[in-house]
């Protein structure tokens, strides 16, 4: 297993300074962490929330605060502390039998995982995990034990906008399994790792051919003359819809996808001032069935002549790749989606910026 997940890094001295601070007055390092699966919208709790699982001593208490290093596989908890976030006070969670957790019902399939945040951190995304077949529920829980799941990509901002996570079981797995989520923060350098217990049985049920309804009322939300933001209102369907594709009509007059999101606005950036585009939107559930596409919007990019027409670069802005700035006479362009960098010059060295004019 690996990952591809870069994050910025800035507080790891803080991170360690609060730590140590908490350590000194016997307090659990990670007790200012922030986030478990159970919450509003949840089909499924973790093992640190679930009702039946008798003593599992501090963490009843502190059930957001399972925070280790990110960057998992290749860094994160050691194996056989995965369940704990490698947090002595909580081993408890630790302890692996085939019979010690009680187990969420369910059937292969998708499945809402829905978190409940007391701090939301900007976020760079959740990655899924679910052991392997043939695991050992008697072992405790390793790498090797597991295999990627899902991810649900984020685009920095807050973790609640973003709440609740469409997961689809495979159908190949049945009895007993661990999922294991990893909630990868962007503003430190750390994680939050929460395991799932499960018994899969049954079956997905019947094929699901239904499509969902088409996206209505797109509209443009934001114009500049480098990007163009979108929202439109939510499909239904019968099983729920899983994301959105967004097509922007090419010079040929043929639509091509420009992105592919989970909820229902995003950004299109890295477009020519002055100039017209078209775009539509289409739902898609987790069999893959696509809806009818909704009406086509047209929206006319903002004129743009030199550093004037470009908005001033904000330290603290947010800003999606794409975007163009102006600062101390030059107009940079955005490489990367981030928030509130420093100076444009400072972010150029790290590859968030690039000159352009």
């Amino acid at each position: 297993m690996s990952t591809t997940s870069r994050r910025r890094r800035p507080t790891a001295l803080v991170v360690l300074a609060a730590a140590t601070s908490l350590a000194m007055l016997g307090v659990a390092a990670p007790a200012f962490a922030h986030g478990w699966i159970g919450g509003s919208g949840s089909e499924l709790v973790a093992r640190q929330a679930m009702p039946g699982n008798g003593d599992i001593g501090l963490v009843q208490y502190e059930p957001q605060s399972l925070e280790a290093p990110g960057g998992f596989p290749e860094t994160g908890p050691a194996d056989g502390h995965l369940a704990s976030a490698g947090i002595a006070q909580f081993s408890e969670l630790d302890e692996q039998t085939a019979t010690r957790w009680a187990k969420n019902e369910i059937t292969p399939g998708p499945h809402r995982f829905g978190w409940t945040y007391t701090a939301p951190h900007n976020t760079d995304q959740w990655r899924y995990y679910i052991t392997k077949n043939g695991w050992n529920p008697n072992e405790p829980l390793k790498r090797s034990s597991f295999e990627l799941l899902q991810v649900v990509a984020h685009d920095h901002s807050a973790a609640n906008t973003n709440p609740v996570h469409t997961i689809t079981i495979p159908s190949d797995h049945s009895g007993y399994h661990v999922v294991l989520a990893v909630w990868e923060v962007w503003d430190t350098p750390n994680a939050f790792y929460n395991v799932v217990d499960v018994d899969i049985s049954g079956s997905p049920g019947s094929a699901d051919t239904q499509a969902p309804t088409a996206p209505t009322s797109v509209r443009s939300t934001a114009t500049s003359s480098s990007s163009v933001g979108l929202a439109w209102t939510a499909s239904t369907d019968d099983r729920g819809v899983t994301g959105y594709r967004v097509e922007r009509a090419t010079a040929s007059g043929a639509f091509a996808q420009v992105a592919q999101v989970s909820g229902t606005s995003t950004l299109d950036a890295g477009l020519v001032a002055s100039t017209a585009y078209r775009y539509r939107v289409a739902a898609v559930d987790a069999a893959g069935n696509v809806s009818p596409y909704s009406a086509v919007l047209s929206v006319t990019t903002a004129a743009g002549s030199g550093t004037g027409a470009v908005p001033a670069w904000n330290p603290s802005g947010a800003y999606a790749k794409g975007d163009r700035v102006s600062h101390g006479g030059v107009v940079y362009e955005a490489v990367l989606t981030h928030q509130g960098s420093g100076d444009p010059g400072w972010i150029t060295a790290r590859s968030l910026w690039k000159p352009v004019g």
